[in-house]
């Protein structure tokens, strides 16, 4: 379990920095000045937990040799 935690906090901090610049860059306005839209934030941090729910399970899944596990939240 501990290595599917592991691996789905790694998946995690993926998709957290890789969101940072479009974050970023939907909110810099004509002036210049940076305002954060939460909206775009809290999709993101929805997209970042399943994507987080999903490694986990599909690993956890596999090490344990449960196909219904692996296949994660999709299923494919």
């Amino acid at each position: 379990m501990k290595e599917s935690l592991i691996k789905a906090t790694s998946e995690l901090a993926r998709v957290v920095m890789l969101s940072i610049i479009p974050i970023v860059m939907s909110g810099i306005t004509d002036t210049g000045e940076i305002s954060i839209n939460y909206k775009v934030v809290s999709a993101i941090a929805l997209l970042a937990a399943l994507r987080w729910l999903d490694k986990l399970l599909h690993t956890y899944g596999e090490s344990q040799g449960d196909r219904l596990l692996a296949g994660g939240i999709t299923r494919f």
